[in-house]
């Protein structure tokens, strides 16, 4: 039978300090350990499921920023990325639409901030550079000025406009680039001659095409939009027949580059090198893949002042001077036939060119 004294429960007198046992001791930390590891799993767990709330809350307000502000709802655009932004403040790419949206606002100041901001924390965003060149309040180097529009803006942007382009180009804002360069060219043709393989690039939506199909065995169309090529493909001729024999959603450089020495009769762009600013790549390209005596025709924006090539803020696009083209295409080896200073806007003059090579 178990000794009475063994077998009752320990007590202590009132007041009186006790000492544990190292067995005492040894088991209550064991316990404490055993608790504190629950509460950090917990707390872990815990965490890991708010970061990824947080991660939707800041991934799904960018996402509607961008909806909103593509959508032209830019007080919902401001509210969306400021939101972001106060989550996670070194958001680049909310930095970045946040500039576009008080851009489109025409909050000036606030859009330049936002750009500088988004090139500190990101030194190579080429977007956030070539905007802020675009608001044209910050004074910047040579060296951080574009030489182009960045391709994904490009294609952004023209992507955007594409299904409105012809109405708000030719019926508000009187553009005549193509009837210009048609007319500036066709005089330069062998009369009677209609076997020219013809490449245009930066189709846009198709407007020179009709210009230059009677005179054409094969029309070639190239343009990094791929909504403005669809554009393209339903240009018609008065017979009912596709004006252009081949159109390429693609960079216009990466193209050339592919195509064969002497593929062609006639390049001819219109409008295009309004946005890339350094030509000597393409005129070496052209002259490669032109055949000989080929026709090389092109409309390029005018420089109101200064040499060379220029970012002109106030048109968001790039001029040229006289003397940088002609220089451009003599050190290429071709032969200028023509070349006028025309408006194809109202009031707004660009070089029109033909060159032979």
């Amino acid at each position: 039978m178990p000794d009475p004294k063994q077998s009752a429960p320990k007590t202590f007198p009132a007041g009186k300090n006790v000492k544990a046992s190292p067995a005492d001791l040894a088991g209550n930390a064991k316990q404490e350990i055993l608790a504190f590891a629950g509460d950090v799993k917990k707390s872990l767990l815990d965490f890991v499921m708010n970061w990824e709330k947080f991660k939707d809350i800041v991934k799904n307000n960018y996402e509607l920023g961008r909806y909103h502000l593509g959508r032209g709802n830019l007080k919902d655009a401001l509210l969306r990325l400021k939101f972001v932004l106060w989550i996670e403040p070194a958001h680049v790419d909310a930095m970045y639409y946040l500039g576009a949206t008080y851009m489109a606002m025409g909050k000036k100041r606030q859009a330049a901030d936002c750009f500088v901001k988004a090139i500190k924390l990101r030194p190579n965003f080429e977007e956030a550079k070539y905007l802020l060149c675009v608001v044209g309040i910050r004074k910047l180097t040579k060296e951080q000025t574009p030489k182009s529009m960045p391709i994904s803006l490009a294609v952004e942007y023209f992507d955007g406009m594409a299904r409105d382009y012809n109405t708000q180009q030719l019926q508000v804002l009187k553009y005549e680039g193509h009837i210009q360069l048609d007319n500036a060219l066709r005089p330069t043709l062998v009369t009677g001659r209609m076997d020219h393989l013809v490449l245009e690039l930066g189709v846009g939506t198709g407007l020179c095409g009709s210009g230059i199909r009677d005179v054409a065995a094969h029309l070639t169309g190239v343009d990094i939009s791929g909504n403005m090529v669809d554009e393209a493909m339903n240009v018609f001729d008065r017979s009912g027949k596709k004006v252009y024999d081949a159109l390429i959603k693609r960079e216009a450089l990466d193209f050339l580059k592919d195509c064969s020495d002497n593929s062609y009769d006639i390049i001819m762009s219109a409008g295009m090198f309004s946005y890339i600013g350094d030509l000597e790549a393409f005129f070496e390209q052209i002259k490669r893949v032109l055949k000989d005596k080929g026709h090389f025709a092109f409309t390029a924006d005018v420089l109101p002042e200064g040499e060379g090539y220029q970012f002109m803020s106030k048109e968001a696009r790039f001029g040229f001077s006289k003397s940088y083209l002609q220089e451009l295409a003599s050190r290429h080896g071709f032969k200028e036939l023509k070349f006028k200073d025309l408006a194809i806007y109202a009031e707004y003059p660009a070089w029109v060119c033909v060159y032979e090579k």
